[in-house]
């Protein structure tokens, strides 16, 4: 009995909801926030080499 299951939306229906533009900028904006985040991880390893 997975009471999630029920409550959650189907692949289809979601995929549905979004714009097809949307889903198409998805990967860029991944890139995206992949960079930042590895770059954010740059400077606090290099905080924490400083201190």
């Amino acid at each position: 009995m997975n009471m999630e299951g029920a409550a959650t939306p189907t692949f289809d229906q979601f995929k549905r909801r979004i714009p097809k533009n949307q889903i198409q900028t998805k990967p860029a904006k991944k890139d995206r926030l992949q960079k930042t985040l590895s770059s954010a991880l740059d400077t606090f390893e290099n905080c924490i080499a400083a201190s």
